[in-house]
């Protein structure tokens, strides 16, 4: 891997951004997966495959990145962890939320 991804804690509703590059010859072409399977819906990835970006971080979005070159010489793969911090939220007296 040339670049890996990096674990990130963010606050929520954040956009998020992985990247990851990776040389070789041929040159490798480059996936990503989510808790290791295909990624949902509210990730997408560039058209060359180096950026991974989450519209809006969620508890949802929590969890481990992956990014995989594959090539035919073979496969390396680069992980990241995000973080999504919750909102804070004050309580006044009675319950009430502020």
């Amino acid at each position: 891997m040339h670049r890996a991804p990096v674990n990130k804690t963010v606050n929520q509703g954040v956009v998020v951004y992985f990247t990851c590059e990776a040389n070789g010859i041929p040159s490798p072409a480059l996936r990503w997966e989510f808790n290791g399977n295909p990624l949902p819906v509210w990730a997408s990835v560039s058209s060359n495959g180096e950026v991974l970006t989450i519209s809006s971080a969620t508890q949802q979005t929590i969890g481990r990145y992956t990014c995989i070159a594959e090539n035919n010489q073979g496969a390396v793969m680069a992980h990241a962890y995000l973080n999504v911090k919750g909102k804070m939220v004050r309580k006044q007296k009675g319950g009430k939320v502020c």
